[in-house]
């Protein structure tokens, strides 16, 4: 019995949610330049060159950070799927099959409640299992962590389809400056979630290692209780 490795998964998942978060507050920037834009618009002082630079602008970071989280996702969920494989080696008490992991992402309705119980049975389950075979083991708090990444995650995705779905169809500056301001607000929230994402896998990347050692003190224990023939 033997844990398939997931650390390197870990630093991949993480060093792509830190790329999404710089791109997102890039795009924030970007968003706050075009509101600027659209209030000299208004004044009258603005040249075709400008907006055709700012819609250029726009569209090529937008186009970025699509690319760039289908690849986050996939890393992510990649890390996700492993943790949960790992732990199936460990228990027959899971509630859901391995293929959860990946597919409850894709799934309308189901998205929504389905890979929040699968990240608190990981740390729940693994949690126990170390305690019963390192006893003492007092795992570091984790609820707080997997509640708030939850209520981000599903906080960001409502918002940013009502936008989409608000997104005005007069194309007159007012309506334009406030699609602005609502992009710079989606944009910074992603800030927070990708920043508790990063923590609730390293919570859970340290975890995994102690349920590791486990598993090779184990390997021990029955190599050192094997008798040797001559």
């Amino acid at each position: 019995m033997f844990l398939r490795p997931n650390f390197n998964r870990a630093k991949t998942a993480i060093l792509l949610i830190y790329i999404m978060m710089a791109l997102q507050i890039l795009f924030a920037f970007s968003h706050y330049l075009q509101y600027e834009l659209l209030g000299n618009l208004e004044k009258g002082i603005v040249e075709y060159d400008d907006a055709q630079s700012n819609d250029t602008r726009q569209q090529f970071i937008a186009i970025i950070i699509v690319v760039m989280s289908i690849v986050s996702a996939v890393t992510f969920i990649q890390w996700f799927r492993r943790a949960y494989f790992n732990l199936h080696t460990l228990t027959d008490g899971l509630k859901y099959t391995e293929g959860w992991a990946a597919g409850a992402w894709f799934v309308p309705i189901l998205n929504l409640f389905r890979p929040y119980q699968i990240m608190r049975e990981l740390f729940e389950e693994s949690s126990r299992i170390i305690s019963e075979k390192m006893g003492g083991f007092n795992p570091k708090p984790y609820l707080i962590f997997v509640n708030l990444w939850w209520a981000l995650w599903i906080f960001s995705n409502v918002l940013s389809n009502i936008a989409f779905r608000l997104m005005p169809n007069s194309g007159s500056i007012e309506d334009l400056k406030a699609e602005t301001m609502v992009g710079i607000f989606t944009a910074l929230l992603e800030v927070p979630l990708a920043l508790i994402t990063v923590k609730v896998i390293k919570l859970y990347s340290e975890q995994e290692e102690v349920l590791n050692d486990t598993v090779q003190l184990d390997i021990n224990t029955i190599g050192s209780d094997t008798p040797h023939h001559l």
